[in-house]
Parts: structure tokens; C-alpha cells; sequence
């Protein structure tokens, strides 16, 4: 027996015209807050316009905007959340291959008793200093 599988899960339900029930809330909003500014600012329906082409613009960002796929909204909770909780930084030191090649090394010349500068036996440290505070060549 074969079932139909509907191929848009992911969709919101459209209530109001093309929008989702949380998109008309974005419009609706920005629409009562330029409500709002229209009646505080009587004289100065210019300054209205400005501010309510505004929040429109933005009402249709937190709408339609989407970074990578990604809605806007569920960025600036997830941004706001990574604000305001503690952050735990942690340092592991990586041991790299290189270090692990100086130390062998270094094993194998003390094992062979060589070292890597070689020194003669009849230079001495004071014979050194005694020249050079005699001023001796």
C-alpha cells in the first residue's frame, strides 16, 4: 500500500494573503508603531514617512530576510544568546611532530656521548678573560 507523502513540511501555513501568521505579526507591529508616531508627531508628516518606511523595511527583513538559509530572526535570538551567556575557553596544548624529532635527537647524542659542539681541550675560560681584560691579541 503506497501513501502520499506531502513535499512541503517545512512551510508555514499562509493565513493572511502570501504571509504566515508570524510575518503579518512583524508587519502589524511596525504598522502600530508608525500608528503610534503618527498621532505623538501631528505636524511633522514627513518625519511619519521617514519612520514608518523604516520599520517597514525592517518588518519585511524580519519577514522575508534569511542569511545562508537561515531566518532572520532565529539569527539575532541565536546572536543575543551568545551575548549574554558565559563562555568557557579552553587551551590544549598539541604536541607536534617536530618537538618529538628534537627530543629523539637529542637521545641519541647523549646515548652515542657525542655533543654537537666540539671543544678543545686546551682552551680555557680564564686564559679567555684574562686576554681580553689585558687587551692582549
Amino acid at each position: 500500500m503506497q501513501f502520499k507523502v506531502p513535499k512541503y513540511l517545512e512551510r508555514d501555513p499562509v493565513i493572511i494573503g502570501p504571509l504566515s501568521f508570524k510575518k503579518f505579526i512583524y508587519f502589524a507591529i511596525a504598522g502600530a508603531i508608525a500608528f503610534y508616531i503618527y498621532f505623538a508627531l501631528p505636524d511633522q508628516f514627513f518625519l511619519f514617512l521617514i519612520s514608518a518606511t523604516v520599520l517597514m523595511i525592517i518588518a519585511g527583513m524580519l519577514a522575508f530576510g534569511k542569511i545562508e538559509g537561515v531566518p532572520l530572526p532565529d539569527i539575532i535570538i541565536q546572536s543575543l544568546s551568545f551575548l549574554f551567556t558565559s563562555k568557557l575557553y579552553l587551551w590544549k596544548r598539541k604536541k607536534t611532530f617536530r618537538k618529538i624529532e628534537i627530543i629523539k635527537k637529542k637521545e641519541e647524542r647523549k646515548e652515542k656521548g657525542t655533543s654537537p659542539l666540539q671543544i678543545s681541550p686546551k682552551a680555557s675560560i680564564r686564559d679567555l678573560s684574562s686576554k681580553i681584560e689585558m687587551g692582549k691579541n
